[in-house]
């Protein structure tokens, strides 16, 4: 394995810590939903609505953000995103309405749109492909640390209301936005010819992971973002309890520099079949509810889910040729909040119609069908043996 250069591992800090903070933006106001439904006297499916609204905008962005990447520095792209998500929060801590919620939720998603495409973008650039699974496993990580930390710091806050958790972490969020804008930063090597949108679908193997990582993100999304109503409808937890719950499935995220690790050395399909179907067999255990502590099942879920998402990223990154690292990345993350964002709501009409049990079995079912798509890719056409 080559060597980490120190132009490697700047890019890495500046994505990280953008990642750590966009991630927490994207669970604070689940994590905090329970306050907000009782005061505003919401429906499961208007929370839903809410979730929806900042994963439909965080999508929207994605793939101009994905075309900028080629002619901006794109960390300090990632930096103005986080700026603009920070606005966002902020101003939904002031909200004495549900449509202001939700308008200023959008404007937070839209901030967001400018991490992922990015990040990839950098990783792909100034890592070699025997890195890219650990790189990608530490960008995991650090999401990691954002999903763990906000749910335990919203169950510590509730006592202030759910106000001024969005204050704190807005203040926060502009801090590490200003610190990404004002840090040196790493120059990327320019795509001379970038691949059309046209060219892109006929890249081998594209639209099937296209496909995947829309399975991935409807079925993880649907379960984290009510992961805290669940708990308190299925397991009988304390509200004031389910942010502790609720960080345990995310510190689980821990796991992935040990699977990035595994995926610079391991046939990557087969990893990703592995923790597919654990994934699904343990979000149907855990809608099962055999055990009266859910701890043991929450905690696995995590493990399973965030290995997961690091194998997705890695397999894209062997996928996607050079040319398209700007607009392939935006159209994927792009699709994958578009299906994040349906999740939020489809999630909430299963509950409402079918009952939690039903809606997180259906949801695990949903992730089983990357098994034909991940199969049915070939080696040599793309895809690259580790």
């Amino acid at each position: 394995m080559s060597e980490t250069s120190p132009r490697s591992l700047q890019a890495l800090l500046s994505i990280s810590v953008s990642h750590a903070m966009n991630h927490s933006f994207w669970i604070l106001v689940p994590a905090l939903s329970p306050m907000i439904l009782e005061e505003f006297r919401l429906t499961y499916m208007e929370a839903g609505i809410i979730f929806s609204v900042f994963l439909a905008t965080y999508a929207v962005g994605q793939i101009p953000v994905g075309v900028l990447a080629g002619r901006f520095n794109p960390a300090k792209l990632m930096g103005f995103g986080l700026l603009l998500s920070s606005a966002g929060m902020l101003l939904t801590a002031t909200s004495t309405h549900y449509y202001a919620i939700l308008a200023f939720q959008a404007l937070a998603g839209l901030g967001g749109s400018a991490h992922h495409p990015l990040s990839l973008r950098l990783i792909s650039d100034v890592f070699p492909r025997d890195q890219r699974g650990k790189a990608l496993g530490i960008h995991g990580f650090s999401s990691s640390l954002g999903f763990t930390l906000t749910p335990a710091a919203v169950a510590a806050l509730i006592p202030l209301g759910w106000r001024i958790p969005l204050v704190l972490f807005s203040v926060l969020g502009f801090a590490l936005g200003a610190l990404i804008l004002l840090a040196a930063t790493p120059e990327v090597r320019p795509v001379e010819k970038p691949i059309s949108l046209k060219n892109l679908f006929q890249v081998y193997g594209f639209k099937r992971l296209l496909s995947m990582f829309m399975m991935m993100t409807l079925s993880i999304r649907g379960v984290g973002n009510f992961l805290p109503l669940f708990l308190i409808s299925i397991y009988g937890i304390a509200a004031a309890q389910t942010g502790y719950y609720y960080a345990l499935f995310y510190v689980a995220g821990i796991i992935q520099p040990l699977t990035g690790y595994l995926a610079d050395r391991v046939e990557r399909r087969r990893l990703m079949l592995a923790m597919v179907v654990a994934s699904s067999s343990l979000i149907t255990a855990m809608a099962l509810a055999p055990w009266e502590n859910p701890i043991p099942l929450v905690v696995a879920a995590g493990i399973a889910v965030w290995s997961i998402i690091t194998l997705h990223d890695a397999l894209a990154t062997d996928l996607t040729p050079r040319e398209a690292w700007g607009i392939g990345y935006g159209v994927l993350f792009t699709a994958s909040m578009a299906a994040a964002s349906l999740s939020s709501t489809l999630t909430g009409l299963l509950v409402e119609g079918l009952g939690f049990v039903s809606a997180y079995i259906i949801l695990a079912l949903i992730l089983l069908v990357e098994v034909p798509l991940l199969t049915s890719l070939k080696i040599g056409n793309g895809l690259q043996k580790s």
